[in-house]
């Protein structure tokens, strides 16, 4: 299967896609000659996904340029976008060589960074400890501890007292963002659930997601006060 063809691939799309919980009837085909751009994006508005492929260099007078895409995007993001995931694919380009001199000139204006000074008293960022959350129709309050396991994974677990259960999840960071990325967590009664997370510098992390019964599950990963 080629690349293009590949990107065409509805199914293929759909993986990217459910990891943001977005459903087909927001899916959107994207098929066209000029610009050539071959795939998919979705979007609910709040959650945003693209995957396709696009032709960025100029045609060629090479027998073997036939002319197909040259390259694969593929993006997901719960976060503010600077246009909406159509008019990125129109819109996305190589960098010309004027917009190249213009950053070059930007950047010699600003010059170089000096590292801040260190203050009296300062600390590292406090990494999240508290986990506090809502399940419909299991409980409105929800308290546990988290812990973070490596760079890009933390670990949480809870305890339900109107189900006398005890719960253990993990939130993933996404590849392609540090600020954001996928939750899941299962408890000793069978219940389970899972999600997408969102964060902020020096902010509490932010969970929302649904179980098998399609029940709302929110949570905040925080520092200890």
């Amino acid at each position: 299967m080629s690349t293009e063809n590949r990107m065409l691939d509805q199914a293929e799309f759909r993986k990217l896609a459910n990891n943001f919980y977005i459903p087909e009837s927001s899916y959107v085909k994207i098929d066209q000659i000029s610009p050539r751009i071959k795939g998919w994006v979705a979007t609910t508005g709040k959650c945003s996904v693209g995957q396709f492929a696009k032709r960025f260099k100029v045609m060629t007078a090479y027998d073997n340029d036939r002319g197909n895409a040259d390259a694969v995007i593929r993006f997901g993001s719960c976060g503010r976008l600077v246009a909406t995931p159509q008019e990125i694919a129109q819109r996305i380009n190589l960098i010309t060589e004027t917009e190249e001199q213009q950053l070059a000139l930007t950047y010699q204006s600003i010059g170089k960074l000096n590292a801040p000074k260190a203050q009296g008293n300062s600390t590292t960022p406090t990494e999240p400890e508290i986990f506090t959350g809502q399940w419909e129709g299991v409980s409105n309050t929800l308290t546990g501890k988290t812990m973070q396991k490596g760079a890009a994974q933390y670990s949480f677990d809870f305890d339900i007292a109107e189900q006398k259960t005890s719960c253990a999840g993990t939130a993933v960071t996404s590849k392609s963002s540090r600020l954001t990325g996928t939750w899941q967590l299962s408890c000793e009664n069978g219940l389970s659930a899972k999600g997408i997370w969102n964060g902020k510098i020096d902010q509490p992390i932010s969970g929302e997601g649904y179980d098998k019964n399609k029940h709302v599950i929110t949570f905040t990963l925080a520092p200890a006060t």
